[in-house]
């Protein structure tokens, strides 16, 4: 046993649930099969942590941390953890509220940051708030590949909230959920204003260190990615790859929607915590009101990823996302009530999963896999911890969880990279590459520029890491495919689709938009 600031750690332990003690053998019988997942699914390293009632049960660390060095994953190790951030900009938020009651979640963000904060229209610009922030209510989309190719390393977070006035809408206010990491940012820079210091600072001294979350910090302050973590790889040719770790540093300067990164040790006190508001218990050491958090718990916007929802009877269970809350999102999975989030980031991928009437809570991050999508062996690995901590005989066993949504659900065909060979640039129009060339802005995602490289190219060249090569479909349409650090985007074992590219061209033949996706 190893006691941590008041919270029992163990490795392996026997408690009681509906269907009787977890034992020694069920959880041997667990950790095969999240071996069988991570081999048939090709996945480098996990960690895994398992709480309930007050405890922390189980922490675990599977495969390599590091393959080329034969790294083992730990307890200890490091991993990102992407949108599972998003909860603790919520928490530290809460706490900001806690200490300033004459703010609150629906206060105006103008009343916070003053007159001359704006979106995109004079509606958003002076009613939008912190609740609807949180809750994916603004109606402005997250613009993923404007994230995944790096903003300027000069620009700071002050600066990047200036931008977001030219952010154009997707959706009207306040009608439909719309994820936006941008908005989270957002949120964090609230939170700056009203603590005094960096959201960093904030979320370290608030929330990290009365935790104990000792190994816990944010990938954006880290250069060394040192023995102590696990780093990203991607599949290729059905082999990791491992991925250039700066591409992390992608997330500044909106760390508060992704840019936290923790060891399975440290999450099971964030768990912990959590499961504690929940049953309405003391909120010490934080000394958060507990209303004010009470409110990042509670169903905000309805129906958010509907896509990957399970019925049945086509499905064996049903696990159904009801809405999104503040930095979490409330959902029925067997008929318990659950409180979860996912996370990815850059070859990383994460699943938070409370059952706040049980008092449990299961983390899980792991590294890679085939097809660079994450998120089926994740889930099928929290969903047989799961069933296994709620007594309910699993759904899952090694053969469907290699295979699933199959049998029951559609599998889109997996594909090497090695089966459809290395992309081939041609230059099939009567229009010169010279009338492509140039520098293309916007006011909120700064320039892209197009340039020929070796005479035989058309490159495209946004953001810190973003490289793609140009090839023709028509003389305005173009596809895409990343090239240098970037280039699992494109090129991984199932990631085949080119990027679409246009040029709208004017009469007079020279390329005066270029229109990409962000």
């Amino acid at each position: 046993m190893v006691y941590a600031r008041g919270l029992l750690v163990l490795s392996c332990a026997v408690v009681l649930c509906k269907a009787g003690p977890i034992t020694a053998p069920m959880l041997h019988e667990f950790e095969e099969y999240v071996e069988s997942v991570m081999r048939c699914r090709q996945v480098p390293g996990l960690t895994i942590t398992m709480v309930k009632n007050n405890r922390v049960l189980y922490t675990k660390g599977f495969g390599y941390a590091q393959v080329e060095d034969k790294i083992r994953a730990t307890n200890d190790t490091k991993f990102c953890i992407g949108s599972l951030t998003k909860a603790f900009t919520s928490t530290v938020l809460a706490k900001m509220l806690s200490m300033h009651p004459r703010f609150t979640w629906d206060t105006p963000i103008q009343s916070i940051l003053g007159s001359g904060f704006h979106l995109i229209n004079k509606l958003r610009s002076e009613n939008v708030n912190l609740r609807d922030l949180l809750a994916h209510k603004v109606g402005v989309p997250g613009f993923f590949n404007a994230l995944l190719v790096g903003f300027p390393e000069n620009v700071t977070r002050e600066e990047f909230i200036s931008y977001l006035e030219y952010l154009p809408a997707f959706l009207p206010f306040r009608t439909r959920f719309v994820y936006s990491n941008f908005m989270y940012t957002l949120a964090g820079f609230v939170s700056e204003k009203l603590g005094g210091r960096t959201w960093e600072e904030l979320v370290r001294d608030n929330l990290f260190r009365p935790l104990g979350m000792d190994t816990s910090g944010f990938v954006t302050e880290v250069s060394d990615f040192d023995r102590t973590f696990a780093l990203s790889y991607a599949s290729r040719n059905r082999k990791p790859v491992r991925l250039n770790e700066k591409l992390l540093h992608c997330v500044d300067p909106l760390g508060p929607a992704g840019s936290i990164y923790s060891t399975a040790n440290d999450m099971g006190r964030w768990m912990l915590f959590h499961l504690a508001a929940f049953r309405n218990t003391s909120l010490t050491p934080l000394n958060i009101d507990h209303d004010i958090l009470a409110e990042t718990y509670a169903s905000q916007m309805a129906t958010p990823f509907q896509e990957k929802d399970l019925f049945r009877p086509m499905y064996p269970i049903d696990d159904v996302s009801l809405a999104y809350a503040l930095g979490w999102v409330t959902s029925v999975y067997r008929g318990y009530k659950r409180v979860w989030h996912s996370g990815g980031i850059v070859g990383f991928s994460s699943l938070l999963w409370l059952f706040p009437n049980q008092d449990i809570g299961i983390f899980a991050s792991l590294t890679g896999s085939r097809d660079n999508d994450n998120q089926h062996p994740i889930r099928v690995i929290m969903s047989r911890a799961a069933d296994m901590l709620l007594g309910e005989t699993p759904w899952l066993d090694r053969r469907t969880a290699c295979s699933f949504p199959a049998p029951w659900g559609n599998v889109s065909p997996s594909i090497p990279v090695s089966g459809v060979g290395q992309f081939r640039t041609f230059w099939n129009i009567s229009r010169p590459m010279e009338l492509y060339v140039g520098s293309y802005g916007h006011p909120a995602f700064g320039n892209i520029s197009v340039t020929i490289e070796n005479r035989t190219q058309l490159v495209l060249h946004y953001g810190r890491f973003g490289r793609m090569v140009l090839t023709p479909v028509t003389d305005s349409d173009f596809k895409g495919r990343y090239i240098g650090p970037l280039w699992f985007a494109t090129q991984a074992d199932g990631q085949i689709l080119p990027v679409s590219v246009n040029f709208s061209l004017p009469v007079t033949g020279s390329a005066f938009k270029l229109i990409v996706p962000c």
